[in-house]
């Protein structure tokens, strides 16, 4: 479900077993996203972090690449997901549910005092005061490569975007998420000016959390609380696991309530960490396809690039895309498809790959 006004969204997620609701998990977004596109955007980040995928994704509205879509996430659990728009039964009961879960949401988010999420937080972590300033920490990569490291700050449950940091991964060979925790936490936090935050946020587990407070502990910064924020996914056994809670010293998560103030500012949080650490993959791959030479091909033009650019991070994804793919691109066809193929090709020879 999602609704929107003033600028403001919140996306709600309703969990249905059997056909009974088992859950719920909203996303709120108090300033537009760019592109536009946030329910498309949405989806494809919900789930492309390990979350378990349904048989059925019920949408409010067609996506532009839904064709595409349904083919990546079919291919992604090993058998059928089916994307439905617009569906009747009681398909459009649970839809509809959705839809006035969000809208409640959203008009609760509009009245809810600012403060009220951060004396939750103060309340639930046992904090020594009430931690107006927020970081989050996120290391992210492009299918294992160009390694960045993104730190996001909220002020007063908003962001505080002057004070958002990116940092391209130095002194870390291969893929070694504890390496580059500890680098970026040194670069960021071994400043002689840097201000501390009243919280940090790491996104991850048990042994993201470790690394950090023992990097921390040798710079002597021993008095910032620190805690990790674990996405969801599948437990060792196969059950589904919900986001979860590390703190230091306790070995087991701990799950908070899904509607408390406290905790969807922490989801709010993390999730704006993973959107800033992505525009760098963005920025990345829109600039390698500008330097591809793609734009000189006859009927390539600035709307077919930009279509490129929304479905493939980058342009090895678009060299190993069977050409039917390619060709099912709203607004491609098989001969833009083939023309792609081609100078991609070209270039390939030409650079000595």
């Amino acid at each position: 479900g999602v609704a929107q006004e003033d600028g403001r969204a919140l996306i709600l997620v309703l969990l249905v077993r059997g056909g009974l609701v088992s859950g719920s998990r909203q996303y709120y977004f108090p300033e537009p996203l760019p592109g536009g596109d946030l329910l498309g955007a949405f989806v494809k980040q919900y789930y492309g972090e390990g979350r378990p995928l349904p048989e059925e994704i019920l949408l409010p509205r067609d996506l532009p690449d839904r064709r595409v879509l349904t083919e990546v996430l079919s291919d992604q659990k090993g058998s059928p997901v089916r994307l439905w728009v617009a569906p009747g039964g009681d398909r459009a009961r649970l839809l509809a549910l959705a839809g006035e879960n969000a809208r409640a949401a959203l008009a609760r988010q509009k009245t809810r005092p600012p403060g009220e999420a951060l004396m939750d937080l103060k309340a639930r972590l046992n904090l020594t005061k009430i931690p107006a300033r927020l970081e989050c920490l996120d290391i992210s990569t492009l299918q294992g490569n160009q390694a960045v490291g993104a730190v996001v700050a909220f002020h007063e449950g908003a962001p505080d975007k002057s004070r958002y940091r990116r940092f391209r991964i130095r002194q870390v060979v291969g893929q070694d998420d504890y390496a580059m925790l500890q680098e970026v936490v040194r670069r960021h936090y071994g400043r002689p000016e840097q201000v501390l935050p009243d919280l940090l946020v790491v996104d991850g587990g048990r042994g993201q959390l470790n690394v950090v407070l023992q990097t921390l502990k040798e710079m002597g910064l021993t008095k910032m609380p620190v805690v990790a924020v674990a996405k969801a996914g599948v437990a060792a056994d196969g059950r589904p696991v919900r986001d979860r809670l590390f703190l230091p010293g306790r070995k087991n998560p701990r799950f908070l309530p899904p509607s408390a103030p406290g905790w969807l500012l922490l989801l709010r949080l993390r999730d704006e960490a993973h959107r800033f650490a992505i525009t760098y993959h963005r920025k990345r791959a829109r600039k390698d396809l500008l330097e591809s030479g793609l734009s000189q091909v006859p009927g390539i033009g600035p709307v077919r690039l930009k279509r490129l650019f929304q479905h493939y991070p980058n342009l090895e994804a678009i060299k190993e895309a069977p050409l039917e793919e390619l060709a099912a691109i709203p607004g491609f066809n098989e001969k833009a498809a083939q023309a792609v193929k081609d100078c991609l090709g070209v270039t390939m020879t030409e650079s000595g790959e």
